[in-house]
């Protein structure tokens, strides 16, 4: 029996020697800190979270919505950091308790809206669902239809920018939206705007004011002034091809002596096609080789086409 006690502690003894030489030591969990704002304990669980965009409490939730969710910035860094971002008319996440910043925004418009929400502690069980309503303004449709004469045809090929407030000369509009080619429908906030409208291979623009009511569509007019068009090229004498090394601009000729010409359009295509505002203009052709320019004044008329035919190398 001795014996055996006696082997059991050499034995003891060894293995706590080898320990010492090598340096074991303990396991080490570490913990993934959580985020600013959000306080966890052992109890706490992710609470399952749905959003939804109203327009009064207790209506059915807008669907065209877009959901992005951030933890409450520390009032001294004023640091926001995302922690789930979607769309849908009810969208859900899973959120670990604490304060968060939650952001809507209109998919198709410009609204948007903010509220803080309070996600229950750890004392609620796993899987808890909790709902949320964000009160979101009504936004407007608008439609807008570019003419040439009042109840005319739709024009193509322009573009359309929003801007808001009246037309002013003390304030400088704001651009809302800047529209894409051809699109003529927005979803705007309730109030009084202008629209503007430009020709995208042209000079025509025009603007108008207009008021927007909310849950609404509505439909605008814009008469945009009709442009006619000039076809040129450059020839030398005794040649039937167009040069292709010839510099194009057009000026709009003074209303005045006191007003000097203003260039309203250039290119260096050997065959380019300018669309005017009626007018007079003058054309400046010149010679990327000789360095010769030649010019010429023309009249553009609303709707109609003018073919001009410069030659150089003529006495």
């Amino acid at each position: 029996m001795r014996s055996r006690l006696i082997v059991s502690l050499r034995l003891f003894l060894y293995i706590l020697l080898i320990g010492v030489e090598f340096n074991y030591v303990l396991p080490t969990i570490v913990l993934a800190a959580p985020a600013q704002g959000v306080q966890t304990t052992q109890e706490d669980n992710e609470v399952n979270v749905h959003l939804r965009a109203v327009h009064q409490p207790g209506t059915p939730p807008l669907s065209e919505i877009y959901w992005t969710v951030y933890v409450q910035p520390d009032p001294k860094q004023n640091i926001r950091k995302r922690v789930a971002r979607g769309g849908g008319d009810t969208p859900s996440y899973n959120l670990l308790p604490g304060e968060y910043l939650v952001e809507a925004k209109s998919v198709k418009g410009i609204a948007m809206a903010t509220d803080r929400i309070s996600v229950p502690s750890g004392t609620v069980s796993s899987g808890t669902v909790v709902e949320f309503e964000v009160l979101f303004p009504t936004e407007g449709d608008v439609e807008l239809k570019a003419v040439h004469v009042p109840g005319g045809a739709k024009i193509k090929d322009v573009v359309w920018d929003i801007f808001d407030g009246m037309l002013s000369e003390i304030r400088e509009p704001q651009l809302v939206v800047a529209g894409e080619k051809d699109q003529n429908i927005f979803r705007l906030l309730p109030g009084m705007y202008f629209a503007r409208v430009r020709a995208l291979n042209g000079q025509g623009v025009s603007s108008r004011e207009i008021l927007v009511k909310g849950g609404t569509r509505q439909s605008f007019e814009v008469v945009l002034p009709e442009e006619g068009e000039i076809v040129v090229a450059a020839f030398e004498g005794g040649s039937d091809l167009p040069l292709n090394h010839v510099y194009w601009r057009v000026y709009s000729l003074p209303i005045s002596e006191r007003n000097s010409p203003k260039e309203v359009a250039h290119s260096g295509e050997p065959r380019p096609h300018f669309r005017l505002l009626p007018g007079r203009y003058l054309l400046k052709a010149k010679s990327t080789e000789s360095q010769q320019e030649i010019q010429k004044e023309l009249e553009v008329r609303a709707g109609a086409t003018v073919e001009e035919q410069i030659v150089f190398g003529e006495k």
